[in-house]
This record gives C-alpha cells, sequence and structure tokens, in this order.
C-alpha cells in the first residue's frame, strides 16, 4: 500500500425544481497519487467515504470508487497526502461509525468532513500545504462548485476538474 492523496469531493445534491442555489454534498476520497490514477480504467482504485442521510438517521459509507467522476460529481479539491505509514489509520478514522452523530438533527455531511479533517490534522496524518481553515475550505469548495456547473464542465466520464486547495491566504 503506497502513499495517498486526500480530497474533498463535490457531488450535486441539488434535488428541488427551481432552486436557485447549487446545494453540494461533501464527501471524501482517499486515491492513489495522481500518477497512479487511470482516468480510462473503471478499476475502483479510490475509497469514499461519506455520511447519507436514511430513514432519520445518518449512516456512513465507504465504498470503492473509480477515479473517473459520476454524472452527479462537480469535482474535488486536493487537500493534502497520507504517507504509506498513516493510510491503514486514516482509514480506519474515516470508516469508525462511532464518530457519528446519527440523529443529531443540525449534523450533516459538511460536519462529518469537518470533524474527520480536524481528527486527521490533530494526528498528523494529513500532510498539508499549509493550514486548513474549515469555513475558507468550505467557501473555495463552494465557489469552486458553481462555477463547474455554470461553464459546463461537469460532463463526461474523464478525471474529476481537481483543484488544489490555495489556503486561507488567498
Amino acid at each position: 500500500m503506497g502513499r495517498k492523496h486526500l480530497y474533498l469531493a463535490l457531488y450535486d445534491d441539488t434535488r428541488l425544481p427551481g432552486q436557485q442555489s447549487l446545494r453540494i454534498h461533501w464527501a471524501l476520497i482517499l486515491a492513489p497519487v495522481p500518477k497512479y490514477e487511470d482516468p480510462h480504467s473503471f478499476a475502483k482504485t479510490n475509497t469514499l467515504f461519506h455520511v447519507t442521510h436514511k430513514n432519520g438517521r445518518w449512516e456512513l459509507e465507504r465504498r470503492p470508487a473509480e477515479c473517473v467522476r459520476t454524472p452527479s460529481m462537480l469535482g474535488r479539491v486536493f487537500l493534502g497526502k497520507i504517507e504509506r505509514r498513516h493510510v491503514a489509520e486514516v482509514e480506519k478514522r474515516l470508516g469508525d461509525a462511532r464518530k457519528m452523530r446519527a440523529e443529531c438533527a443540525w449534523w450533516d455531511c459538511q460536519r462529518w468532513v469537518e470533524e474527520a479533517l480536524i481528527d486527521l490534522s490533530r494526528e498528523r496524518w494529513l500532510q498539508l500545504g499549509g493550514l486548513i481553515q474549515l469555513d475558507h475550505l468550505f467557501k473555495f469548495a463552494q465557489r469552486f462548485g458553481e462555477e463547474v456547473v455554470e461553464r459546463g464542465l461537469n460532463v463526461g466520464f474523464e478525471m474529476p476538474i481537481t483543484v488544489d486547495y490555495p489556503g486561507a491566504g488567498v
């Protein structure tokens, strides 16, 4: 098992007809270093971690995923690197259902991502290019998702559009 990259994944969760603003479902993707990703392969080399709201409860899902985009995927934001020696610990933390707030009304997929990133940073498992300020990260990612939709960039089954998170100083 080699080094991995961690991405914040954005999915279009706008379900209501006529809804004006883009609603995003947030997830984390643990993926091979990009030089090992094959955009023409449907091999499930990535691992998707996210929470979904089903039957009035939040549920954690961990599943293999292709490196190519899905119809609802807007793109991904590169957050940092995970060294080989920490990959198993990161997978364990991201897949830990005890971190769920299953019946909490105000809790959602964004809060789950925030709490996971805090834990990964605290343990120093995530090698960041700089400091991640969570409110700035989600505003940056929201603008990125809106631009993808406005410019019609979210089409096809190629590599997802990926941007680096520039940090809060930008």
